[in-house]
């Protein structure tokens, strides 16, 4: 899985024509719409020193992520550059703004010039807090959308010329400098671990530097001691899963990709879906056809689908040859950055899937189950992963799911389920639905309803499924 995720990030940079790992850092502050309005405090050159100028609004598009170069940092700090997400503007402004140039005024890979202009900034801001404070309030006062707002710097020059973070080469270095740093050196421990010339656990290549805290997958942590090999030594996290700079860039590239693109719903759950190829080369034409196809289907609604998600793949990845599987993904986030994963089924063949939809297309043109029909005259009951949800309901805590994730992933791979937990819990429902029932003589009472769908899935189970 992250070998494929390594493969997408790198197949993503090569259509970049710089191939500039700047690009796999950025986030798009707007965040889906989330975000729509850009907050500039203004600074200007007084008598060779920066000085506080005034407050500007603009609306934030895509096309300025490389202009304010935003990227999440801390919850309770500050982010990787001075530009931020607002929440709250007493909070935001002094814990993640201002205290980025305090924080940073003397960072090490500065140079003396880099490193005054900072120092004049952060001097700037400070004897001006109160006023750039009211006036960012003035401009969100006129914001009456209740959507969030981005806060950044932004240098006049000469009256005219004006630049964000972007147009300076050293606030572009500071940000993969600062990234680097976090795979070296561990904020928990307060040391590093690295290792000069020696073979990344992804490429298999002898690196010139292999990193030990490269955790950016939230998956994967190191903030107990006692997950540290060799000794429980933060110095030797390394051990544990070394990554070189051009896997930890790839993964990252490949992972947020995959986040933003290959993210679907499945009945109450969400999942990644990971595109797994024989050939890396061919990554850049699958991954376009699944964006493609992903369009199309939020606009179609196709009678072959195995969910309820609109942008259902299934019936798309049928049609593929065996030469690639996929991965599902799935994960639930009880926070931002925490990424539990509930459960992964390892490399589902297309030939599985079609085999999979010719099973449903047999169970649904039955007779039997064609004699309830909607409006525009399609059965009432046809197949779906929601028929097993019938039987296995949401629970509270979504991440106690297990029986109907572990059925899910049997079905997908084609695996033996019990008989008798299918018509266990088919019983149970039908049973509930009758004690509850008023007796009326409806033909299309809920139990019968049940006693159908648990028919249906137990054909599932016969056509599809591995025999007892």
């Amino acid at each position: 899985m992250i070998h494929a995720m390594k493969e997408i990030g790198k197949s993503l940079a090569a259509r970049q024509t710089q191939q500039n790992p700047l690009e796999l850092l950025v986030e798009d502050a707007l965040d889906k719409g989330k975000y729509p309005h850009l907050i500039m405090i203004r600074y200007e050159k007084r008598e060779k020193t920066w000085q506080y100028k005034d407050v500007r609004y603009q609306p934030l598009t895509s096309r300025m992520m490389f202009n304010i170069l935003y990227k999440r940092g801390s919850s309770n700090g500050p982010d990787l550059t001075p530009t931020c997400k607002m929440t709250k503007l007493k909070k935001t402004f002094p814990n993640k703004y201002v205290a980025w140039f305090k924080t940073n005024q003397n960072y090490d890979t500065f140079d003396e010039i880099s490193r005054r202009m900072i120092r004049e900034l952060y001097e700037a801001t400070k004897n001006q807090e109160e006023s750039i404070f009211q006036d960012i309030q003035a401009n969100l006062d006129e914001i009456q959308d209740g959507k969030g707002a981005v806060l950044t710097p932004v240098f006049v020059e000469n009256d005219s010329t004006v630049k964000f973070l972007g147009d300076f080469s050293f606030f572009q270095d500071f940000l993969l400098d600062s990234t680097l740093k976090k795979f070296r050196y561990s904020q928990t421990a307060k040391t590093y671990s690295l290792e000069k010339h020696k073979v990344c656990a992804i490429c298999g290549e002898n690196a010139a530097e292999v990193f030990g805290f490269f955790t950016d997958l939230k998956f994967y942590n190191l903030d107990k001691q006692g997950m540290i090999t060799g000794g429980f030594d933060y110095k030797n996290a390394w051990k544990n899963y070394p990554v070189c700079r051009s896997c930890a860039f790839d993964v990252r590239g490949g992972f947020a990709y995959i986040c933003d693109h290959l993210d679907f719903t499945f009945y109450g759950h969400r999942y990644y879906l990971i595109p797994k190829m024989n050939n890396p080369s061919e990554y850049p034409s699958i991954l376009k056809a699944l964006e493609t196809y992903k369009e199309q289907s939020f606009k179609e609604k196709d009678i072959h689908r195995i969910t309820r998600d609109e942008h259902d793949l299934f019936n798309y990845i049928k049609e593929l040859n065996d030469n690639l599987t996929f991965d599902l993904f799935f994960y639930s986030r009880p926070q931002k950055d925490v990424l539990r994963i509930l459960l992964l089924i390892e490399d589902v063949l297309p030939s599985r899937i079609a085999r999979l939809i010719k099973a449903k297309s047999q169970v649904d043109s039955l007779e039997i189950f064609n004699q309830w029909t909607r409006k525009d005259g399609k059965p009432l009951v046809s197949f779906d992963f929601g028929i097993l949800r019938t039987f296995f309901p949401k629970p509270d805590n979504m991440e106690k799911d297990k029986s109907f994730l572990e059925i899910t992933q049997k079905i997908f791979q084609g695996r033996k389920i019990d008989q008798l937990l299918i018509l266990n819990k088919i019983m149970q429902k039908v049973r509930s639905e009758f004690v509850n029932s008023d007796l009326r003589q409806n033909s299309a009472s809920p139990e019968k309803f049940s006693v159908m769908k648990g028919f249906m899935l137990l054909l599932i189970r016969e056509e599809y499924m591995v025999k007892d």
